[in-house]
């Protein structure tokens, strides 16, 4: 495939030049609608809003702030609302030296008498009761109540007693029982399986292991020397009745519950 590609473009009319067909471009797209959203945006557009603009009239450096001319920029307070009391943004100018101090008149109490007696009247505060860590006091003190000493669980009402939750889960699970069983017992009446008694269970049991030590111990008395068609047949019989029967015991035991169709 590549060697005769090759050999078709060394072809002698590949030698003549050839024009260069112009490739026409097809007009570009332009929208009908772009005037009008164009005009929108402008308009709902706020211009100089992020960086301010573009060019700010600067004014004539002699014409700087005199003194006097700040208080026209400051903003005008707002008037306070109907039914609300001003708020009291200032406070009072400190008095002058020269003008009368008011001081409060001289009082008759004796504090020092009234101070005795609230000492007296007192109750003494009782030491809260501490635990500290370690011996001679060099470890952390903490209370009594925190330190896990003091039986507060033990001294509850519902100490040592089985939840509410835990009740009541065993009395769903009695009443399931209960109308599980009521449901099996309808449907015994009306020839549907029943269930088999433990001690039927049982005795089922016991008869599939004498069954089982019964055929072991015929299993164990072959001939070790296999050298017929007939003692290969009978070997392998007696075989899988063991595993059946193994089979059978190990489904009984596992499943404590069984129903028979009489």
């Amino acid at each position: 495939g590549a060697k005769w590609s090759r050999m078709a473009e060394e072809s002698i009319y590949n030698l003549i030049p050839r024009e260069a067909e112009a490739q026409q471009k097809q007009p570009r797209y332009q929208s009908k609608h772009s005037s009008t959203v164009k005009k929108e945006y402008t308009e709902s557009k706020d211009l100089s809003r992020t960086m301010g603009p573009v060019k700010v009239n600067t004014g004539s450096p002699t014409q700087y702030l005199k003194k006097g001319e700040g208080q026209q920029l400051s903003p005008t307070k707002p008037a306070p609302e109907e039914g609300r009391t001003p708020l009291r943004t200032t406070l009072p100018p400190v008095p002058r030296h020269d003008e009368p101090a008011e001081l409060p008149g001289p009082s008759n109490k004796d504090f020092i008498r009234g101070n005795t007696t609230d000492v007296l009247r007192a109750v003494p505060k009782k030491p809260e009761p501490a635990i500290i860590d370690t011996t001679h006091g060099r470890g952390g003190r903490q209370t009594l109540e925190n330190s896990g000493l003091v039986p507060k669980y033990s001294k509850t009402g519902n100490f040592g007693k089985v939840p509410e939750y835990l009740q009541q889960r065993k009395t769903e699970e009695l009443q399931y029982t209960q109308a599980r069983q009521a449901h099996m017992d309808a449907l015994a009446q009306h020839g549907a399986p029943r269930r088999m008694s433990d001690q039927e269970r049982q005795e089922m049991l016991d008869g599939l292991k004498a069954n089982w030590a019964q055929l072991h111990k015929e299993f164990q008395g072959l001939s070790v020397v296999v050298d017929t068609e007939s003692k290969r047949l009978r070997k392998k019989k007696m075989e899988d009745r063991l595993a059946q029967l193994e089979a059978d015991i190990q489904r009984v035991e596992r499943h404590p519950v069984i129903y028979v169709q009489d």
